[in-house]
């Protein structure tokens, strides 16, 4: 689970270790989103949230 900062609409974009780009989540600030890695292969992965084109928070999810 991960908590939105500000408000507004923003754009989560999950990505494995290589960049190719797995899954993109419309989340909405001030609020708490829960990512389902259940279907994802053993390894690492890149969240990127971005309001707009601007990148303003990014964070690491480890799956064995």
């Amino acid at each position: 689970t991960i908590e939105v900062p500000g408000t507004g609409e923003k754009q989560l974009i999950i990505s494995d270790i290589l960049g190719q780009q797995i899954n993109s989540i419309r989340v909405t600030g001030g609020t708490f989103k829960s990512i389902d890695v259940q279907n994802f292969s053993s390894g690492t992965y890149i969240l990127a949230l971005y309001e707009g084109s601007k990148k303003i928070a990014t964070g690491k999810v480890i799956k064995d």
